[in-house]
């Protein structure tokens, strides 16, 4: 055992019995017993462009029409509404053209298609409506094609495919109906393909995943069955890469998640199934980024939020539990952030907007909410789902983020420290790899060897905005005391006013300092009877090394039952 990176262990809890055996997964993923159904109301939809500002549109009270959009510095502003009450009938769909400026599309009053766009100064105007009373039924699409021009298709009337394109002048043409009758049987999606030409998925018949791509001439050929029947149980997602190949994701069979992939040729193969049976309630949403790295969002059991993604070598992985159960109340919609990092947008409690992001530490964060209660719902009624509203502070963002890995674990299972394969010492350092060490699907890394308490406590802060700006933090727990030392800080053991997000790092009888401590954790709640809840990376449990949220902690007595008396402690604020 390495002094200098702190003991980072606890004795075995007689409590823990077999039934203790820990996930390799976050217990965030785990499907709850009993939560609320999910609310019949719709889905956001999200787009960004270059510089990868994300704009946001749903379906706001009274059948309204509400517009969120992202900042650069990553704040939300929001609701400006374009389409009042009673003027949207679906879930909308948003695309950003080159220039930054938003384009929606609904279903409107009687089945019509309505179309709004934003003005250079940032107003909204509209509808324009291409589509006449009866002419849509579902959600509509819209996309930007490199004309600069946008695209609209829609599920048309007896199940047929409907297209809408802007002309030069800003006049709408359409529809033009390349799918015939019975042949659509969801809200399509459409995406720019490799030649530069508009390529539509449908739900086709017998639940099968059709593709139309559009000609240099004008007309549209249609590929059946690229997914074969009964593959296709929700309306596909289709993104295209760097190369213009196409991803499409769709929920498959059994609740499960599909993946359809173009190879170099642009033949279509698939389906890959990362996510297995209940896995997926509903249509998911595919991202790629420039670097051609693929993210999908589904709507996962218990209404979380789970994340698949595709690692460089073709294979996927996930899910990562970027919302917990009971955070997500419809189909997500993903787009890229500020740095070019996904972030999806959902239906959270309530009928709220939340919004979540993918951090360069490899961590999924939020919510942030920019849509406050009832403001994603077709009726305006709050509802009454009884959901604690998301973080505020950074010190409850660390929190959650911390207490979002409990129960993650060593992979192989380990009982002793001699090999202790953990995913944070990868995510953070990238080593020390052994082979003996398997894979976090969490974070998509092959685990390394090293005590971890450290590490954990680190990367959560990283994570969470803090202590990102000295490299005095390493794989030591004593050095959350050098850091807060060099920061000024009233450093006395077994003293101070514990904060949520703080660190708590624990020393053996005798000085403390910056040299040796044995071990470092969270402090994830301060409560009222003057306890703590601590979480600790590196802690053995009766089968394994694990995360392990503790609550109502005394931190004098807890420390020398775990290590020895005297057992002193010092809270250090990030």
């Amino acid at each position: 055992m390495r002094s200098a990176a702190g003991h980072c262990w606890r004795r075995v809890l007689t409590a823990l019995g077999a039934s203790a055996a820990l996930s390799f997964l976050p217990a965030v993923l785990a499907a709850p017993s009993a939560l609320p159904a999910a609310a019949a109301s719709t889905a956001p939809s999200m787009a960004s462009t270059v510089p990868n500002l994300p704009v946001v549109a749903v379906q706001g009270p009274n059948h309204s029409l509400w517009i969120y959009w992202q900042l650069a510095n990553t704040t939300w502003l929001g609701p400006a509404g374009p389409g009042a009450p009673g003027s949207t009938w679906s879930s909308p769909s948003v695309a950003v053209t080159k220039a930054g400026l938003g384009v929606v599309a609904v279903q409107g009053p009687d089945h019509s298609l309505w179309i709004y766009w934003e003005l250079p100064t940032g107003q909204w105007i509209g509808p324009a409506g291409p589509g006449a009373p009866g002419s849509t039924y579902g959600s509509p699409t819209v996309t930007i094609l490199p004309s600069g021009l946008a695209m609209v298709a829609a599920q048309g009337p007896s199940n047929t495919l409907y297209i809408y394109w802007e002309l030069p002048d800003g006049q709408w043409a359409g529809p033009a109906g390349p799918g015939q009758i019975g042949t659509t049987y969801s809200s399509p999606s459409i995406a720019v393909g490799s030649k530069g030409l508009p390529v539509i998925a449908v739900q086709g018949p017998a639940n099968s995943l059709w593709t139309y791509t559009q000609q240099l001439n004008g007309s549209w050929t249609t590929q059946m069955g690229v997914g074969a029947a009964g593959t296709t149980w929700s309306s596909p997602s289709l993104a295209a890469g760097p190369k213009g190949l196409l991803y499409a994701a769709v929920e498959g069979p059994s609740n499960t998640l599909y993946i359809f992939q173009q190879n170099s040729t642009g033949q279509w193969i698939g389906p890959a199934g990362p996510g297995g049976w209940g896995s997926t309630n509903g249509a998911p949403s595919i991202s790629v980024d420039q670097n051609g790295v693929a993210d999908v969002a589904v709507q996962g059991p218990g209404n979380s939020l789970w994340i698949y993604w595709q690692e460089p070598d073709g294979a996927w992985y996930g899910p990562a539990g970027a919302g917990g159960p009971g955070s997500t109340y419809s189909s997500p919609s993903m787009a890229l952030g500020p740095g070019g990092l996904p972030e999806a947008a959902v239906e959270g409690p309530s009928n709220s907007l939340w919004i979540y992001w993918y951090l360069p530490t490899g961590l999924w964060v939020g919510p942030a909410g920019p849509g406050a209660p009832g403001s994603d719902n077709p009726s305006g009624d709050p509802g009454t789902a009884n959901i604690p509203p998301p973080p505020s502070g950074v010190g409850d963002v660390t929190a959650a983020i911390a207490t979002g890995q409990d129960g993650t674990a060593d992979n192989p299972p380990s009982t002793r420290f001699a090999l202790d394969c953990n995913p944070y010492t990868a995510v953070l350092y990238g080593r020390p790899i052994a082979a003996a060490c398997g894979v976090n699907n969490y974070f998509g890394v092959r685990n390394a060897n090293e005590e971890w308490c450290a590490d954990f406590a680190k990367l959560v802060w990283l994570s969470a905005g803090e202590g990102w700006n000295t490299g005095v933090l390493s794989p030591s727990a004593a050095s959350f005391y050098a850091w807060g030392a060099q920061r000024g800080e009233s450093l006395v053991a077994n003293s101070g006013s514990p904060q949520v997000g703080d660190a708590i790092v624990f020393f053996p009888p005798g000085s403390v300092g910056g040299g040796y401590a044995d071990h470092v954790g969270i402090v994830s709640a301060v409560n009222p009877n003057g306890t703590i809840d601590i979480v600790n990376g590196d802690f053995l449990q009766s089968q394994n090394i694990a995360v392990e949220q503790d609550n109502d902690v005394l931190p004098g007595p807890y420390a020398s039952s775990i290590w020895s008396p005297g057992e002193q402690w010092v809270y250090v604020a990030p």
